[in-house]
């Protein structure tokens, strides 16, 4: 008897203690996330129990389920916020699952189901506060080399998870399943299955295997063909029947004779079937298994045939599925921690700035490594000696919309201890006067004198002693002609406002009718094109400045104070293209704490979305400490537990 035919035997044991398993969480897991779109993840064998779930959740008319490898979960770049993540794991001990589990909690998952038939798995004690584990028991814990009871198992436990709840249905179920096994794996079926196959053409070890089949049964076809690719049991080509059409067809004409087709179909594609058959040529060799309405107990009953074939062609073939024999590098790259390295590499921050990078898509030419060159500024982070710290206001030290109301006292407490501590401490803000007034009540009196900040966007630079509601800037004359301009386009802002001379106009998105039409009117404007005037962006407004003005003008400053030994520290919240911060974090230390450009030489966020605006901010500040008086270096944590 063959490995395969004997895990076969016993997959009855398993069904019995699947039945008398507690499935309460489980089938609370997966009733609480019907009315959400879903990740599910595997690989191998649990790929099939990934793709039989999603279409368990399918049945139940859930929203749209992604089904991803952990290659493909790892790699991919959207937030898993509020998105519940199934991973499927036969024993939960390889590389890639643990890779998938950390990638998925980096992608700010919060609510993550590790299913699996091993209860020792050591994932099961990450991320306890979001990571759930659902047991599917098995009789037989050592699978052989295809996943045959850890799949039924997880198969049959999804399969009475996602049932409507009715103690009658449930009996029905388990009567069902229970009654479809025995027939299935009967000795004398099995027989006839073998001679069927032999009939059509299965002997041959040149024979190509086309597994056309029912999307509903997608579970099954994948089962069956990596089964037939993993144990060497032939060539094989896996396609919907009507993707086939489509140029899949073009093999046949060559090949006929050594190609043999296993079309796995249900009402609605049986005709397609039909009709695809009476279109090939008469020699194409065939065994055709229809699953009706390709429901749960239909689908589930397919991933058991799909073993069954699989048996069957092994015997044929003098091969056993399930010892076939492995090559000697097989252990080692199945063992490779590659992925785990990818998922490292791809910190919080360097997903965010991946994003960006993305988002923007320079040429090939003008890419650079982005996990690189993350861990490249991150090190020189590491290394630097600040003297400087150079900081944004509105998005930064306070949340964009609670603007008007002052810092925490945590981080009035940190900028204070660094003051005392002889940190050359400036602020770069789009504001005016009320960035002084809220300044200057933050700052203790004795550091006024030595904080510079630079208003307007950098176009006005004065110590914190100065307060400039009493002594306010001469206006910039440079914008004399915005004054016109923006008089004409009154029509566009919601309330009357007037327009006077000054260093700046800053225009608050919820004065505007429709912002990005204003926007475009205003980058046409003659005084916009010629280069004289332009315009950043924060969260909340868009400021008319000067060509002239600069953040960076501060920064500039205070680099001529601490002297060219030390570096400073910029950090703002705008660093996007237009956004306001986009020139002050162009510094090589210039970290975001919200919104990133696509440069891959600065404007680095740290913490990715985990951590943004003033508790990001605050995080920084906290590892700042301090070598020598005026002298600080920077250690940050970004684990993810």
């Amino acid at each position: 008897m063959t490995v395969l035919s004997s895990k076969i035997d016993n997959l009855g044991a398993t069904l019995a203690l699947v039945v008398c398993n507690d499935l309460t969480d489980f089938t609370k897991f997966f009733q609480n996330g019907l009315d959400r779109t879903a990740v599910v993840v595997g690989s191998g064998g649990s790929v099939a129990s990934a793709l039989f779930f999603s279409s368990c959740r399918d049945s139940r008319g859930a929203p749209p389920t992604i089904t991803r490898t952990p290659l493909e979960l790892v790699t991919d770049n959207y937030s898993l916020a509020g998105i519940p993540v199934w991973l499927f794991t036969a024993r939960g001990e390889n590389p890639d699952v643990e890779a998938a589990l950390s990638g998925a909690v980096r992608r700010m998952a919060t609510e993550i189901y590790l299913v699996t038939s091993n209860a020792e798995t050591p994932l099961r004690d990450r991320f306890p506060a979001i990571l759930r584990t659902v047991i599917v028991p098995v009789a037989d814990p050592k699978d052989g080399f295809l996943s045959t009871h850890s799949l039924m198992s997880a198969v049959w436990s999804a399969l009475f998870a996602a049932a409507p709840p009715s103690y009658r249905h449930e009996k029905e179920l388990v009567f069902s399943v229970g009654d479809t096994l025995k027939t299935r794996i009967d000795q004398d079926h099995r027989v006839a299955l073998r001679a069927t196959l032999s009939d059509i053409g299965m002997s041959s070890s040149t024979n190509t295997v086309f597994i056309l089949h029912d999307p509903r049964l997608t579970a099954a076809a994948v089962t069956l063909e990596t089964s037939i690719w993993e144990a060497a049991l032939g060539s094989v080509q896996r396609v919907d029947f009507r993707n086939f059409a489509h140029g899949r067809h073009t093999w046949f004409a060559r090949n006929i004779e050594s190609t043999t087709v296993v079309a796995l179909t249900g009402h609605l594609t049986t005709p397609t079937w039909e009709d695809l058959r009476t279109r090939l040529p008469a020699a194409l060799r065939s065994i055709t298994l229809d699953y009706g309405n390709c429901g749960r107990l239909s689908a589930a009953s397919a991933v058991l045939d799909a073993l069954l074939l699989v048996e069957a062609m092994g015997h044929i073939r003098d091969i056993d599925p399930g010892k076939p024999g492995v090559g000697e590098f097989a252990k080692a790259i199945y063992e490779a921690p590659s992925l785990i390295h990818i998922e490292r590499g791809l910190s919080a921050g360097a997903r965010k700035k991946l994003a960006a990078v993305l988002n923007y898509d320079p040429p090939i030419a003008l890419q650079a490594d982005i996990v690189m060159a993350h861990s490249a500024a991150t090190d020189a982070l590491s290394l630097s000696r600040f003297g400087g710290l150079v900081l944004d206001y509105d998005g930064t030290l306070v949340p964009t919309d609670r603007r008007q109301e002052p810092p925490s006292d945590k981080i009035i407490e940190r900028l204070s201890a660094l003051l005392d501590a002889g940190m050359r401490l400036a602020f770069a803000t789009g504001r005016g006067g009320s960035g002084c007034r809220a300044l200057r009540s933050i700052i203790p009196t004795i550091h006024h004198q030595n904080v510079l900040v630079g208003y307007y966007n950098g176009s006005w630079l004065q110590p914190l002693s100065v307060d400039i509601e009493q002594n306010p800037a001469d206006p910039d004359p440079v914008l004399t002609p915005a004054i016109a301009w923006l008089t004409e386009h009154a029509g566009q802002f919601l309330t009357t406002r007037l327009f006077v001379p000054s260093r700046q106009f800053t225009i608050r998105f919820s004065e505007l009718s429709s912002p990005q039409t204003f926007i475009r009117a205003l980058e046409e404007a003659p005084f916009m094109q010629d280069g004289t005037v332009r315009i950043v962006r924060s969260g909340h407004s868009i400021d008319i400045i000067s060509a002239a003005s600069s953040k960076t003008n501060v920064v500039q400053q205070v680099q001529a104070t601490i002297g060219s030994n030390l570096s400073v520290l910029c950090i703002g919240d705008s660093g996007d293209i237009g956004g306001n911060d986009f020139e002050l974090l162009g510094y090589r230390h210039g970290i975001s704490v919200g919104r990133v450009c696509h440069r891959a030489d600065c404007c680095w966020p740290l913490f990715g979305d985990r951590l943004t605006g003033p508790d990001a901010l605050l995080a920084i500040l906290k590892g700042l400490n301090q070598s020598s008086h005026g002298v600080f270096s920077l250690t940050l944590d970004d684990t993810l537990e």
